[in-house]
């Protein structure tokens, strides 16, 4: 859905996957939130997450990408 409701959602919905340890879960939250939603506001928290997410998970290459993402 395109609500602002639905957007928050998303939002909310991977960093709470995140913060339980669903590190997979969360980076694909992340990921379908920013296909969708390019431009929004909470873009650089998300890259920022899919970098600590992916930190975690040990893909250190790809987590440098991500936070490298959102210094730009």
């Amino acid at each position: 859905p395109d609500s602002r409701y639905a957007t928050r959602a998303w939002y909310g919905l991977a960093w709470a996957q995140y913060h339980d340890g669903k590190l997979a879960e969360a980076l694909a939250a992340a990921d379908a939130y920013l296909a969708a939603h390019q431009a929004a506001a909470e873009e650089a928290a998300l890259h920022y997450l899919r970098g600590n997410c992916l930190q975690r998970m040990e893909r250190l290459d790809e987590a440098l990408a991500a936070y490298r993402t959102v210094q730009e």
